[in-house]
């Protein structure tokens, strides 16, 4: 398993499923989702999401973030079970 850092840049932030996206809308450099229940969609755009990780959003069940440059990605460590 490799474990790694990854740079996510200026985030769009999002509680709600948005599968039609191919790359983060103009001006940001990543997606990431979700954001705790009950926050309007107002705010939800001008909190940065790595504050809210961890906590189910509307649409989606799991905290994720997109990133659709591979050199955002590195390697950072490498987990062998055995």
């Amino acid at each position: 398993m490799l474990l790694n850092n990854v740079l996510a840049g200026y985030e769009y932030t999002t509680v709600f499923s948005e599968p039609h996206l191919t790359g983060p809308p103009s001006g940001y450099d990543s997606v990431c989702t979700p954001l705790s229940e009950g926050t309007e969609r107002s705010e939800d755009l001008t909190r940065p999401c790595k504050q809210v990780y961890g906590q189910p959003g509307r649409d989606l069940n799991y905290d994720e973030l997109v990133v659709y440059d591979e050199h955002a990605i590195r390697p950072a460590y490498l987990v062998m079970y055995g």
